[in-house]
């Protein structure tokens, strides 16, 4: 494949992480990315795809592809172009965020053949509260490298018919709202309205002249303010992000899985 386009939406990074680490390990002579994080970029045109390999990988918000990505994925036009579709979750489960982010690629003219679900540190995760702290790992990278591998082998063959299954239902329930009425609190005695906050925030969410203040209707929970803030002054709910920590470090570790077209 000559030319590799990643498509991501990576709030706090870790969906970029391991987009970057499965697109290295595949053979190809141009790579561009385009981070649809960044409200400027969803906001341009809509892009048009043919003769590209594209990886999109988004995270997972309770079970479900975030809003904000899908609108901008339901923006593409593409003609049959090959796609690997990546969900990434916080160690509980990816649900049925693979079957939405594959229907909604097939509505757009995008053919997946190979999906993944990959764990990485959970947005709610601090320093004193640890869900999966620190994945991707180099265990999560191996499975990358893996991951590439298999996508390699696949192009080399013929595409044409492949089906590709991944977990879900046949029919998606209506996503139910995340954390209705929590948001990210910023104590007013620690910020210094350094605005990196605001930078960060994939909605404009946050008051662009009293950081402060956040709109409860366009937070998405992503918690990119929380981690980017150096003073620590911007906190989740610490009682849900304890009840999460609880379910997810009771169970083993996480490990990758793959799905590939037949």
């Amino acid at each position: 494949m000559d030319n590799i386009k990643l498509i991501f939406f990576s709030p706090t990074g870790g969906t970029k992480k391991i987009v970057q680490a499965i697109a290295s390990g595949i053979s190809h002579k141009n790579l561009d990315s385009i981070d649809i994080t960044k409200k400027t970029v969803r906001q341009t045109a809509p892009l048009k795809f043919s003769k590209e390999l594209l990886i999109i990988g988004v995270p997972v918000y309770a079970g479900r592809v975030p809003v904000t990505a899908l609108e901008y994925l339901r923006k593409v036009q593409a003609d049959k172009c090959p796609a690997v579709i990546v969900a990434v979750y916080g160690g509980r489960d990816f649900e049925a965020a693979l079957f939405e982010l594959k229907l909604e690629c097939q509505r757009v003219g995008i053919e997946p053949f190979a999906a993944a679900a990959f764990i990485a540190e959970h947005s709610f995760s601090t320093s004193n509260i640890k869900i999966e702290k620190g994945r991707p790992d180099e265990y999560d990278y191996t499975y990358c490298k893996e991951f590439s591998r298999k996508i390699n082998v696949i192009l080399k063959s013929e595409l044409s018919g492949s089906q590709l299954q991944v977990p879900g239902r046949t029919v998606l329930k209506p996503a139910h709202p995340i954390l209705p009425g929590v948001i990210p609190y910023t104590d007013p005695k620690k910020c210094t309205r350094c605005m990196k906050c605001v930078e960060v925030c994939p909605t404009d969410a946050i008051d662009k002249y009293n950081p402060i203040f956040i709109d409860k209707e366009k937070c998405i929970k992503c918690c990119a303010c929380v981690k980017i803030c150096p003073e620590g002054a911007i906190t989740m709910n610490l009682q849900i992000t304890k009840n999460i920590a609880e379910t997810v470090n009771k169970s083993d570790k996480k490990t990758p899985e793959f799905f590939l077209s037949e």
